[in-house]
């Protein structure tokens, strides 16, 4: 999340001046992520697997219809870690939007003892964003199969990022 400004720049840059907007639960947490984010111009739709997802997954497609990006953390607010959940794959199908596995690694750096581990990095250390192949998921897919297809992607992406700042 901390990269996410930084990542708002680049699409910027690369891709014209798309607004972006973020998927947050519903939770305290949540509310933590959308008041971080705004302070950097990115809109926050609410709502999660287990709370407020059918609400939220129309939300998301009405917003990549009207041409904007949106950021999702694709094992949920929950968990299991690197277990992708299907939201991202049916929005996909649904929009016909590609999906970009991101990754970031940080050395040396420190993980909570938090569900997801969330990584920290330490001061001045060697960081990468490491953006994988996009992935086209057609509306008539397999979802089981794409589900397994992006988790995969995004789990090669995370070991590339690791092996950037193990190097």
């Amino acid at each position: 999340m901390v990269m996410m400004p930084w990542l708002n720049a680049w699409l910027r840059r690369t891709r014209g001046a798309r607004r972006v907007a973020v998927l947050a639960s519903r939770s305290r947490d949540g509310e933590i992520v959308s008041r971080y984010v705004a302070r950097f111009g990115l809109a926050t739709i609410r709502g999660s697997s287990s709370r407020g997802g059918a609400g939220a997954l129309r939300q998301l497609v009405a917003t990549v219809r009207a041409g904007e990006d949106v950021a999702v953390v694709p094992d949920g607010p929950r968990g299991p870690r690197r277990q992708l959940q299907p939201g991202v794959v049916t929005l996909a199908a649904l929009t016909g939007a590609p999906i970009v596995p991101l990754a970031f690694a940080a050395r040396p750096a420190r993980r909570l003892a938090s569900w997801d581990e969330q990584l920290v990095p330490w001061p001045f250390a060697r960081s990468v964003l490491v953006l994988g192949e996009t992935i086209a998921v057609p509306r008539d897919a397999d979802r089981e199969r794409a589900v397994k297809e992006v988790e995969r992607a995004l789990n090669d992406t995370t070991a590339d990022a690791d092996r950037m700042v193990a190097s």
